[in-house]
């Protein structure tokens, strides 16, 4: 039977507070700054068996609609998945194409760009983009 209307909550530092909700007090936190120094405060603050509670409540959300009734939060949900597949599966790789060419117009042999444009898709589809643009702006200039 699924969990009903479970509560998310997420729990920032206050400004106000010396500790956080974990019991890291800001001092303890600022000095740990970046690296491995931050990484040892927040094993030292959040269990393993916290995080695995969270991501359960999390994926079994709910959302309390003003009429009483509850529907699942699936934005939530699909953040947790998201978050425990990254973990467990790996995330795909991100890949971007980033292309320079320097070329003179005055010394451009059209073999050589048609070359230089079979080997990147991603040129191809800007120089469709900037002539479809110089075409809209000629047409108007007309």
């Amino acid at each position: 039977m699924p969990k009903m209307a479970h509560k998310v909550t997420t729990k920032i530092m206050s400004t106000t507070s010396n500790t956080s909700p974990t019991g890291i007090t800001k001092k303890e936190w600022n000095k740990a700054s970046h690296g491995t120094d931050l990484i040892q405060v927040m094993r030292d603050a959040v269990s393993a068996n916290q995080i695995s509670e969270i991501l359960q409540d999390m994926l079994h959300a709910d959302i309390v609609t003003k009429g009483g009734n509850t529907r699942p939060d699936y934005r939530t949900r699909e953040r947790a998945l998201t978050l425990v597949m990254s973990y467990t599966l790996g995330t795909p790789v991100q890949r971007q194409e980033q292309v320079n060419y320097n070329m003179d117009m005055n010394d451009l042999n059209p073999a050589e760009l048609v070359e230089k444009l079979s080997e990147s898709p991603a040129m191809i589809r800007k120089l469709e983009e900037m002539l479809a643009e110089a075409k809209t702006k000629a047409a108007l200039d007309i």
